[in-house]
């Protein structure tokens, strides 16, 4: 992982074999990032996506373990209980088919580009048993 800042904006590199999911993290905490957007564009090598079933308050996941384009990343960094929370979608493609969903898991195949605005709001994930998901609250 390498990245440079400059104000309120952050631009990442994620090098082949890392975890994106973990670097994000680590930015977070390093930065002391509150609340931020996210974009990017790579590939992976192994991930996960899925879905939230709404009927049984939970996340479907399925697991990919080989190459794909990461066509789209989008989300936010946000706290719970004063830690840093991700919260991510993204499009994967290859030659046969476009996968995407909520992101649990992300290893870099090649490289990841990701761009972070940050945004100096106070927020906290709060969880909401009528839907099944830590809302965003401030």
């Amino acid at each position: 992982m390498e990245y440079i800042r400059k104000n309120n904006d952050i631009v990442l590199r994620v090098d082949k074999g890392e975890d994106l999911i973990a670097n994000l993290l680590e930015l977070a905490k390093k930065e002391n990032i509150k609340l931020a957007n996210i974009t990017g564009i790579g590939a992976s090598s192994d991930f996960s996506v899925g879905y939230l079933d709404s009927n049984l308050k939970k996340y479907i996941s399925h697991d990919y373990k080989t190459p794909y384009e990461m066509t789209s990343l989008m989300g936010n960094i946000s706290l719970k209980d004063n830690e840093p929370y991700l919260h991510i979608h993204a499009t994967f493609a290859n030659d046969k088919e476009v996968v995407g969903g909520h992101v649990t898991k992300l290893i870099i195949g090649v490289t990841a580009e990701i761009f972070i605005n940050i945004f100096d709001i106070d927020n906290n994930r709060i969880y909401n048993d009528n839907v099944g998901v830590n809302e965003l609250k401030f």
